[in-house]
């Protein structure tokens, strides 16, 4: 093996073991628990929003939600098809381009809430 092969050889051993320490020392990200907003009056039922589903999707950057178009730690009470139709809220993302749109799929957000750990089955 000449020399130059030798140092490439030594170079990318370090890159490779540098990667494997700065990933190691990186925080897992903890993300919160799914959010339930109440079925309204003529929805097909309540919306389950999952953080690991759209966290895994903006390579889990809290920044492709936050702080636009939703405030962190401020969730928003009330949202209507009006406001997604309008690019707002999670029409930002959901317009039928970027993400399924809201008008074209219900099933995709109107789920049966999640059982509530320890309670009544």
């Amino acid at each position: 093996m000449n020399r130059s092969a030798a140092r490439w050889l030594r170079f990318s051993a370090a890159a490779m073991v540098s990667v494997a320490v700065i990933a190691a020392a990186l925080p897992e990200i903890r993300l919160p628990r799914d959010i339930v907003y109440d079925k309204a009056k003529d929805s097909p039922g309540p919306v389950v929003f999952s953080h690991d589903t759209h966290a895994a999707i903006a390579d889990n950057k809290c920044t492709g939600c936050h702080p636009a178009p939703f405030k962190m730690l401020k969730p928003v009470g009330r949202m209507t098809h009006d406001d997604m139709n309008a690019a707002r809220l999670c029409g930002v993302c959901h317009d039928g381009k970027t993400a399924v749109g809201v008008q074209d799929d219900c099933e995709h957000c109107h789920k049966p809430a999640p059982p509530v750990k320890g309670g009544a089955s």
